[in-house]
């Protein structure tokens, strides 16, 4: 089993989740109270590498253009990508990144999480 902890805002939060073993940091660049400007998200990745962190870190998108999922993600150090939208299969093709894709079954189901990593 993985742990991912998400809505990650800050270093301190980050290197905390870290400490107690999470697998994945999420970041979320998505609109919304938890969202990350890409200062902030490089800031949080590179604190993480700097200790030595072996947790891993996501970009959580939703519905944002394939060029800028890959510019943000290639500027801020991401190592994967978390696809929360109406994304279709073809545009995860166009991510350099490795990819998470949720998917909703249906508005009553809870999301699945389909990994490609």
């Amino acid at each position: 089993m993985h742990v991912k902890i998400c809505g990650i805002k800050t270093i301190e939060h980050a290197l905390g989740a870290s400490e107690y073993g999470a697998d994945y940091i999420g970041l979320v660049f998505a609109p919304g109270r938890r969202q990350v400007t890409t200062e902030q998200a490089n800031n949080i990745v590179q604190a993480l590498k700097s200790c030595g962190s072996k947790s891993r870190t996501v970009g959580v998108f939703v519905n944002t253009p394939s060029g800028e999922v890959n510019n943000i993600a290639e500027k801020c150090g991401l190592d994967i990508i978390q696809l929360s939208g109406d994304e279709p299969m073809t545009y995860c093709a166009e991510i350099t990144k490795p990819v998470i894709k949720a998917v909703r079954l249906n508005s009553a189901a809870p999301k699945l999480i389909i990994e490609g990593i």
